[in-house]
């Protein structure tokens, strides 16, 4: 009802961010409905929002998986500078982000629904933390959506490749990396027989 109407769409939006609709458990689906039935205009003030450091990390970091579906939506939906700004924060926070219980999976999700430039440049900070992110839990996640979801699974042989063998042995002997490790070799023994 208040689409058609500039200055409506603007008091609405700005409720919603004083009142911290975004966190709430259904944040993204009023997220969603926004993005779909305003002007880009009038909701492009949520991604900027989203963007401050504040918002971005009690998101990301949530205790439950509303901030991380919310950042899920603007990064669908982002254009433009926003887009840009929150690909560079993405980026920034690669790490952190992977690790994250919930954040991880925004994490996967830019891996895999991302412009090319996007996933690629993503694996590549990544991949400058393989080991780390192999053996953690949630980190292993998204090794694995490096070569899955990403189809950047060349990078990720790549990075392996540069291994010592201390840091293999420790990947096949963890208790999430060794998934990560069998998956990968699965993948790539058709596309790169001679490095796997």
């Amino acid at each position: 009802a208040a689409a058609p109407y500039p200055n409506l769409c603007e008091m609405l939006v700005n409720r919603f961010l004083f009142e911290n609709v975004l966190l709430d458990l259904k944040g993204d689906q009023v997220l969603h409905h926004c993005f779909a039935t305003m002007r880009y205009e009038d909701t492009k003030f949520l991604v900027v929002a989203v963007l401050d450091g504040n918002t971005l990390d009690s998101m990301a970091y949530s205790k439950s998986p509303a901030g991380s579906k919310c950042l899920v939506e603007c990064f669908n939906n982002a254009r433009g500078d926003e887009f840009g700004k929150l690909r560079a924060a993405l980026l920034d926070k690669a790490i952190d982000l992977a690790r994250g219980e919930y954040s991880n999976y925004f994490v996967q999700h830019a891996l895999e629904h991302g412009d090319a430039q996007t996933r690629q440049q993503l694996v590549q900070r990544l991949m400058g933390q393989a080991v780390g992110l192999s053996l953690h839990r949630s980190g292993s996640y998204v090794v694995e959506a490096c070569f899955n979801k990403a189809g950047l699974l060349n990078l990720v042989v790549a990075q392996f490749m540069h291994m010592d063998d201390a840091q293999l042995v420790e990947l096949v002997q963890g208790r999430s990396s060794n998934y990560v490790v069998h998956r990968m070799l699965e993948a790539a023994k058709d596309v790169s027989r001679t490095s796997t």
